[in-house]
């Protein structure tokens, strides 16, 4: 470039201080937006985790409405395996059945999301698409199944550890809801095996432990027992599976059609002080079952009503709201209760047993 007397101009460029300059402002609107950027993406992925607890839920009420009133679970969908495996039937689940078939006898995903999910009819596929494809996105984590889940479709399982790995569990259902109280068996002429007499289909049923609350006498998991209140009783939450073993915490992951205890898709609950899912007294100094379930901002945790709406709870209130997870009438005694709700309902303990009836 030349001026109107011919002399050539030289463009000035950046001097080493101006560059510095700029690349420290860079740096320090980076520094200001990562976090806030890091935030965005929790709260989108606990939108996400919202919006899928939310069809859990109103899906729990659809399945309901077509089974006189019944709610998916161990006691209802999956009475019918419980029976064959308690009686020496075999696994009624395994290998190649039904979108809606259940992956495990605790299995109530499977039941009301199975053919609208598009599901598949494979039991091993459909456990990997349950939790890789339809868990919380703030779950990543992948793991081992223990090594005491049994099936005759074992085999496909392993092939499924060695070439795509298993997601944890992020998505569990109180027990308490799915349960029957013992000694009082529940009434599931709906699912019991037409060859099973009434006496012996009801002595396979799962039996809520009576601490820190006892089912009502009368209860089934069935919409019309849950409690007056449906939009204060939670049908799914967050939360990952545990288990301790030597002293050691693994997360819990069962493909076993009928699993001992709660599988992959029930928990005890935050109210029970030692919960393997949510409870304090099991930490083992990082409080990483805590962490686990309660994953998302300020240690909360998502939350699936039986209205079907979705709600965020805090640890503080899921560890003393005990009406959240028991159904209407549970008596409360307060056993191996969290210290937060052993002094929210101390004044029920003042009361006769059989009339400590939970909100």
């Amino acid at each position: 470039m030349t001026n109107d007397s011919g002399r050539r101009e030289s463009r000035r460029g950046f001097t080493l201080i101006e560059l510095l300059v700029v690349i420290a402002i860079i740096a320090l609107l980076i520094s200001v937006l990562l976090p806030s950027l890091g935030q965005a993406r929790q709260m989108a992925r606990q939108l996400v985790c919202s919006t899928k607890q939310r069809s859990i839920a109103q899906a729990q009420a659809a399945y309901a409405a077509g089974n006189k009133d019944h709610i998916a679970g161990p006691n209802t969908s999956g009475a019918w395996g419980q029976w064959k495996d308690q009686r020496g039937g075999g696994d009624p689940y395994v290998f190649d059945t039904s979108p809606t078939t259940p992956t495990s006898t605790h299995d109530w995903f499977s039941p009301i999301l199975g053919d609208s999910l598009g599901l598949s009819n494979n039991r091993a596929r459909r456990s990997w698409d349950i939790f890789a494809k339809h868990g919380c996105p703030s779950v990543r984590d992948n793991m081992l199944p223990w090594s005491g889940s049994d099936g005759a479709d074992t085999a496909q399982f392993s092939s499924i550890t060695s070439s795509l790995g298993w997601i944890r569990t992020s998505y569990l259902s109180p027990a308490s809801f799915h349960y029957s109280r013992q000694g009082a068996p529940a009434s599931i002429s709906k699912y019991r095996p037409p060859e099973a007499d009434p006496a012996s289909a009801a002595a396979d049923l799962r039996y809520l432990n009576a601490n820190p609350a006892t089912l009502p006498a009368n209860y089934t998991p069935r919409l019309d027992k849950v409690g007056i209140q449906l939009s204060n009783k939670i049908i799914v939450a967050d939360g990952s599976r545990f288990l301790v073993t030597a002293g050691a915490y693994f997360y819990d992951f069962d493909f076993s059609p009928a699993p001992n205890v709660f599988g992959n898709f029930c928990a005890s609950g935050p109210i029970f002080n030692a919960s393997n899912e949510y409870g304090r007294s099991l930490s083992n100094g990082n409080n990483v079952n805590v962490k686990a379930s309660f994953r998302h901002a300020r240690q909360t945790i998502n939350a699936g009503f039986f209205d079907g709406h979705v709600a965020t709870v805090t640890s503080a209130s899921a560890w003393e709201d005990a009406e959240m997870w028991y159904p209407s009438n549970s008596d409360w005694n307060g056993n191996s209760a969290t210290v937060e709700s052993a002094a929210k309902y101390q004044y029920l303990l003042s009361r006769p047993v059989g009339s400590r009836g939970l909100p």
